[in-house]
């Protein structure tokens, strides 16, 4: 009986290991679906001549980390707080391992499918059913199965449905990752931006101080002429008037500082009582002491990482074109049990009590062919979408460059007038005070220089903090403040 059980078993597992080599062999041809080409969108070869001129002249810095050019440690700090704590950033850095688990998992699907199973079973015979004629006298009597054992199942990958899936879920992995560090690039450009608005607050407000100290100088001498009668009640009503105007836009400053500080406190995970003091603290604007090399159009490409975003979704609807496609082809399997079943628990593990099967299950879906292609087509249709996207995502980025560049230079342009503006401002003022007090002039020159000072003096902070936000833009539409590398992998953080 052994005998006879091994020659069956033998036969039963020759025929399968041949079918197992045979489809094992076929599963190692290409699969079905199209191969992925990288897109090569057109860029011109250089930045316009007009637009760098300006920039190289400056010493280089590193685009990695581009905030190192404005020389400032609160700055850096705060730029350290938001890596650590935004909360966009940590919630793009759990996507990128939500994407590494599913990728992770996908590829278990090339290995086989197996399962432990112990089981228990009690049970009893109708009577009065279909074998009431063999009924014993008394009853069928309850019959217990103890049985264990282990099943196995592997999807044989012939026309590579389970490769271009791993394909597709490895692509998802990689763009997840390409998304924190677009995440990262925003994040860090933002905190430095709100940081320049918020000194130029500051600025604002010794500004206001300062005219507020020099026209409580003025009114205190119109005040003193009036007494002496050298002149009338009106040159002390305008200075009063031109004092509390001033005085009334520091409130306004304020404010502004104040939702600053709070948006910067956002950005940075934080509370706004926990910030960093020097952040109420008054300082200057910060000054860049180099300039990032701008290098070629071409660059964008490898250094925004939105862009490389963009192409692995490509990749990504590509290989899902193929897991469509395998859908019209049959799917082979290879499945297994093998295992002990006894009505006692003693007799479990003997020779009689083994059981096993062997099976190669084919599957067709031949009626469903319609929908399969129309589900192609949608996958196609999709890849197309995306290429789209990709080529004026690389089109905005060249734009966003290019637009920064020209901003920034003609801000700095503006700002020399603007500079010069303020130091013949100064002058005027001390010259038409002297004059005023000698009895050479009216006091509406005095209130005229004046009020025209003060409005050039935040012109200037606001020339001033627009350049340094302009340049903030260059970085970030260059796809600064990550580790650029040609794979970005390398870069996962930990």
């Amino acid at each position: 009986m052994l005998s006879c059980f091994g020659k069956k078993f033998m036969n039963w597992f020759d025929l399968s290991v041949f079918g197992f080599v045979v489809l094992l062999f076929v599963s190692s041809c290409k699969p079905v679906g199209p191969d992925y080409i990288t897109p090569s969108p057109e860029l011109p070869d250089a930045w316009s001549q007009q637009l760098q001129s300006n920039l190289e002249n400056n010493p280089v810095s590193n685009l990695e980390s581009w905030w190192l050019v404005f020389n400032d440690t609160v700055l850096n700090d705060i730029i350290t707080d938001a890596k650590n704590n935004n909360a966009n950033l940590q919630i793009a850095f759990s996507r990128v391992l939500e994407a590494r688990a599913d990728y992770s998992g996908v590829k278990g699907e090339k290995l086989p499918k197996s399962a432990v199973s112990v089981g228990i079973s009690e049970s009893k015979m109708s009577d009065n059913g279909t074998f009431a004629q063999v009924a014993p006298a008394d009853g069928f009597n309850p019959q217990s199965l103890f049985s264990t054992g282990v099943n196995a199942t592997w999807e044989i990958d012939v026309f590579g449905r389970v490769r271009r899936s791993i394909e597709a879920s490895g692509y998802k992995y990689e763009q997840t990752i390409e998304d924190y560090y677009d995440v990262m690039v925003v994040l860090l450009a933002d905190v430095a931006k709100n940081y320049i608005e918020l000194r130029a607050y500051q600025q604002m407000i010794q500004n206001a101080m300062q005219n507020d100290t020099a026209q409580t100088y003025s009114l205190e001498l119109t005040k003193l002429r009036y007494d002496f009668g050298l002149c009338s009640y009106l040159d002390v009503a305008q200075a009063q008037y031109n004092l509390a105007e001033t005085k009334s836009s520091i409130p306004e400053f304020q404010v502004k500082e104040y939702l600053a500080l709070g948006r910067i406190a956002v950005l940075l995970g934080k509370f706004r009582d926990s910030l960093n003091p020097e952040l109420l603290n008054k300082h200057p604007m910060p000054v860049p002491d180099s300039m990032v090399t701008l290098g070629i159009p071409a660059d964008l490409l490898r250094q925004r990482p939105d862009i490389r975003a963009k192409e692995r979704a490509i990749a990504q609807a590509n290989a899902n074109i193929g897991v469509a496609t395998a859908e019209l082809y049959p799917t082979f399997s290879l499945s297994g049990f093998l295992g002990f079943g006894s009505k006692s628990v003693t007799n479990l593990f003997t020779i009689p009590g083994l059981q096993w099967g062997i099976a190669l299950p084919v599957q067709w879906e031949i009626f469903n062919r319609k929908r399969i292609r129309a589900n192609i087509a949608i996958r196609e249709y999709q890849a197309e979408q995306l290429l789209t996207s990709y080529e004026n995502t690389v089109l905005k980025a060249y734009t966003e460059v290019d637009n920064s560049i020209f901003s920034y230079n003609k801000q700095d342009f503006k700002n020399k007038f603007l500079k010069e503006a303020v130091e013949a401002n100064n002058e005027a003022v001390s010259l038409v005070h002297t004059q005023y007090e000698n009895g050479l002039t009216d006091f509406q020159n005095v209130l005229d220089t004046e009020r025209s000072l003060y409005r050039v003096q935040n012109k200037l902070v606001e020339g001033q903090s627009k350049k340094l936000i302009d340049l903030v833009s260059i970085y970030q539409s260059l796809g600064g403040g990550w580790p650029i590398v040609q794979d970005s992998i390398q870069t996962m953080p930990k």
